[in-house]
């Protein structure tokens, strides 16, 4: 993603699909890169759902979801949720990862926090270091994860 200047009061990116790469093996990485806590802004779920596409268009075998910080990703873009989100929201990104066509793997090294951790359950299979801390923090706020839980909560019992 690179930044292109402001109009309107608005940042401007390009998606690049910098964060993705199709190694030898025919495995598609996708490296969540967005600051140091990984927000899922706007920019970062277009480029997810565009590298989606792009693995099933390059044949992959597989699709990873990582991160080179010791943070997964903290979820939402709270002024973007203040703001209104916009397409794809959350619940499109979850639902491209779980009926993509090939296994999604979220490899969590360190914390996973709220939509990142919702992420990370939406893809088919998920590897934790020994580090990994998960956790729905907006719970400490009074509010309850979003409906995805309630689809999906056999994928939370492994956490437990």
């Amino acid at each position: 993603m690179h930044f292109l200047g402001v109009q309107n009061g608005r940042r401007i990116h390009k998606l690049t699909m910098s964060n993705y790469a199709l190694r030898n093996r025919g495995v598609a990485f996708f490296k969540l890169n967005n600051g140091t806590n990984n927000v899922l802004n706007l920019s970062v779920r277009q480029e997810l759902m565009e590298a989606l596409s792009q693995s099933q268009r390059d044949r992959a075998l597989g699709f990873v979801i990582l991160s080179d910080r010791r943070v997964f990703s903290t979820g939402f873009d709270l002024p973007e949720v203040i703001r209104g989100i916009k397409h794809p929201n959350y619940h499109m990104l979850n639902h491209a990862l779980e009926s993509h066509s090939i296994p999604v793997v979220s490899y969590i090294a360190g914390k996973a926090n709220g939509a990142g951790l919702e992420l990370a359950l939406a893809s088919h299979y998920r590897v934790c270091s020994n580090h990994t801390k998960v956790s729905f923090s907006e719970v400490n706020l009074g509010l309850f994860p979003s409906d995805f839980l309630f689809f999906h909560p056999y994928q939370l019992l492994f956490y437990i």
